[in-house]
């Protein structure tokens, strides 16, 4: 191979270096272990004479920020007030500049450092504030540490909606001025001591600002992550010191680190004392959540999940006490005298979670509610999605669970049931599943049970010719266990001292009994609509007889009303019987004489 170095074999280096290697490589004449050698020694020279620049040029800008600026750093205060200013995205002016060397990070103290808004006005007035420089921060144009002593900040929502901190906008979104934020959390390390804070919010200018005192703020900055602490103090209306912990993640591929909107993570608040109810006067509950809390006293913690600058998740640990609510606008107001627990909500695609841990309240009129868990999933199936959820809970008290359930904005069908059909007694346990939506739900199954059960039953008006018609089954005092489908279902009923009642099947529908236990099984026809029941055995006991029976009822042949009364089989043997209290057993459809004879 044509040898292209001419320069001497004294004065290799002379050549390219890329000709070099070539020569080293590929001339036959040369051998190749030698070729290799020669070849990594001309790359360790380049690496190291390429390091010792690097050096030297670091050398020489620590050099020129320690011996050149360091000492000038207060005749540099209108060019840094303009660089301030340029980098913050707002006016800035500083009273006075001091700097420190020390070490290899040089410490610039600033005092009488004001922001100003758009207006002129101070949003962000420092007492003190330390700067820590380092050769990188100065060549991505930021610092390494801010720290700021007795700062006086104001955070503003403007009339239009855009959220201010110290006269910067951090709205978060693309259609702001992003500079101030985007500078802001791009920096290692923000500190904040002894600084107090208002909250001014302009779209309620008669409400006076929310302030905070003895201020300790951190926020930790990364390429990609941003951790935050806030401890403050609150007047001592709201309540005692609070703490905030946040830890965000931006997306990879985020331009704007400012735009926090985008940003993924948690949220954490301690609040060991705090009077909710004031929130109604900053927060428009009502308008967003359809909530308004009118009353509540107690301690918090708070953990809050966001997805791109939207709340996907609350939980809460609560320790309340009088705490006063009104959930919907057409519903009484929820009053109770305390809550404790853990209640939770979760949103993902589309899907929404409710949970409750040891829940525990009583409300004014003295009903307890004595803790459990609940856990209700579901999905709308709107706009062509399969809907369906899920239900999960133990220890449910049902008479509270009622009064209570008036109060919340359930839909419309189930405040409507629950008036027609009043109910008390606990729900041990139950399961439920269902597809579609939570109004018609469909292909569904439920597994339950109950103690102490009482639901009313619910009387039908009579038929246009008069005769009555069969009303809806009521029961009093019943341990049940059930398994049912759309198609059907089995139940295990034990009665002690309680009662069924029949409405428009006897002239006295309610019959009290002493013990009454039985197992059914029951069937129901999708198409036809028929419905059959099969009870295989049954024992029972009251005042009038004392017996065990059999029986098979199904709906007669037809559509509607025409299906009932049915067609009963009864079989059974009656060990006593009061015969002058036969009448009391026979149905309305028996003529009036005969019933009276």
């Amino acid at each position: 191979m044509r040898r292209i170095c001419r320069a001497g074999e004294n004065a290799p280096f002379a050549c390219n270096w890329f000709d070099i290697a070539c020569t080293l490589i590929f001339d036959k004449s040369v051998p190749s272990s030698l070729s290799a050698i020669r070849f990594a020694a001309v790359v360790a020279r380049w690496a190291v004479r390429i390091a010792l620049a690097l050096l030297l040029l670091a050398a020489l800008a620590w050099g020129v920020l320690h011996w050149a600026i360091v000492p000038r750093i207060d005749q540099l205060r209108p060019r840094l007030e303009r660089l301030a200013t340029r980098w913050v995205g707002a006016p800035v002016s500083i009273g006075a500049i001091s700097a420190e060397s020390n070490g290899l990070t040089p410490v610039i103290e600033l005092t009488g450092v004001t922001v100003h808004d758009a207006q002129g006005r101070a949003g962000l007035a420092i007492a003190r504030a330390q700067v820590a420089f380092s050769i990188t921060s100065l060549l991505r144009g930021g610092v390494e540490q801010l720290a700021l002593d007795g700062p006086q900040l104001d955070i503003r929502r403007t009339a239009q909606g855009r959220l201010l901190i110290g006269g910067l906008d951090i709205s978060g979104d693309a259609s702001g001025d992003t500079r101030a934020a985007d500078w802001f959390f791009a920096q290692p390390e923000f500190v904040v001591q002894g600084g107090a804070v208002r909250w001014i919010d302009d779209t309620r200018p008669d409400m006076p600002p929310v302030a905070l005192s003895n201020l300790r703020l951190v926020i930790r900055n990364g390429r990609l992550h941003h951790q935050l602490r806030l401890d403050a103090t609150p007047d001592s209306a709201w309540g005692a010191p609070f703490t905030l912990t946040g830890q965000f993640r931006q997306p990879i591929f985020a331009r704007h680190p400012g735009r926090w909107r985008d940003w993924n993570g948690q949220a954490y608040a301690l609040l060991p004392r705090v009077d909710v109810s004031r929130l109604r006067q900053y927060v428009d509950l009502r308008a967003d959540w359809g909530v308004e809390v009118t009353q509540g006293q107690g301690a918090l913690r708070l953990w809050l999940d966001a997805r791109r600058g939207q709340i996907t998740g609350i939980t809460a640990d609560l320790a309340l006490g009088a705490v006063t609510a009104t959930l919907g606008p057409e519903l009484e107001p929820l009053a109770l005298t305390s809550l404790s627990g853990r209640v939770g909500w979760q949103k993902h695609n589309g899907r929404e979670e409710i949970t409750t841990r040891n829940l525990r309240f009583a409300d004014r009129d003295g009903l307890i509610w004595p803790g459990g868990n609940f856990q209700l999933s579901f999905q709308d199936g709107g706009a062509g999605g399969i809907g369906g959820g899920t239900l999960e809970a133990e220890q449910l008290d049902l008479g509270v669970l009622a009064k209570i359930a008036r109060r919340l904005p359930l839909p419309r069908q189930v405040h409507e049931q629950l008036a027609l059909h009043p109910v008390a007694g606990r729900v041990e346990t139950i399961q439920a599943h269902w597809t579609g939506s939570m109004d018609a739900p469909r292909n569904w199954q439920v597994s339950a049970r109950a103690s102490d059960l009482t639901v009313g039953a619910q009387a039908l008006p009579s038929k246009p010719d008069g005769k009555p018609r069969a009303g809806i089954p009521g029961i009093e005092g019943a341990q049940l266990t059930v398994q049912a489908t759309p198609a059907g279902g089995q139940a295990d009923l034990t009665i002690k001292d309680g009662a069924l009642t029949f409405p428009g099947v006897f002239e006295r529908p309610r019959i009290a009994l002493q013990t009454l236990t039985a197992r059914a099984q029951w069937t129901v026809n999708a198409q036809t609509g028929q419905i059959a029941v099969d009870v295989p055995q049954a024992a029972f006991a009251n005042a009038d007889a004392t017996g065990h029976l059999r029986a098979n009822w199904h709906t007669a042949t037809g559509q509607g009303d025409a299906r009932f009364p049915g067609v009963l089989d009864l079989d059974g043997v009656i060990t006593r019987a009061d015969g002058a209290r036969v009448w009391r057993y026979l149905p309305l459809h028996i003529p009036q004489a005969a019933r009276d004879y």
